[in-house]
This record gives C-alpha cells, structure tokens and sequence, in this order.
C-alpha cells in the first residue's frame, strides 16, 4: 500500500505510513481490487445479450429481460480487474456496451 503523502511502499495491513507517519486509507486499496460490472446498453443483438445475461448471473428469463431493458443495470459487482474484462469483451463481442467502475 503506497503512502498517498508520500509515495513509501508500506504493508498492506498498515494503517499508518512507516516514513512519515500519515494515516493510510484502506478503502482505496479496496475499490481498486473489485469492480462492478454495468451494462450500458444491449445494442441491435437484444435476445443474445439476455442469453449472455442469463449465464452470467443465473438470473430467469424474465429477470435478465427486465435488467437488459433497463439500462444501466449492474450485471455483477465484487469482481476482480481481470474477471470484469473478461465480461466486457464477452459482452462487447456482441454488441453491448458495459462499463466498469
């Protein structure tokens, strides 16, 4: 965990920097390893985004029809860096638009 005073590499349980004695903020070091998953829009290829929607959450037919029609929804939240790319660029690949914050 880097000190945001002074930029010293501390340990990741610290809660103050070790060189000049600030406190460190844990919470930003958390929102940085999870992210959340939200789709912004369907695009044309609606059917195969509910499809995509339906795997990825386990949710019915008719609750990941209600969340692809109301844009934006959260698709998943809590995931890492690399699990919320890899639903981006499934997502994506055919034709919706998915944001990660």
């Amino acid at each position: 965990m880097f000190c945001h005073k002074c930029g010293t590499q501390n340990e990741d349980i610290a809660r103050f920097c070790r060189a000049c004695g600030t406190q460190l903020k844990n919470d930003s070091i958390a929102s940085s390893l999870y992210k959340k998953v939200i789709l912004m829009d369907c695009g044309r290829n609606k059917l195969n985004v509910i499809k995509e929607i339906r795997m990825l959450t386990g949710a019915g037919l008719a609750e990941a029809k209600t969340m692809s029609e109301r844009t934006p929804s959260t698709l998943k939240d809590n995931v890492t860096e690399d699990e919320a790319q890899q639903i981006k660029r499934t997502f994506e690949s055919i034709g919706a638009i998915i944001e990660i914050r």
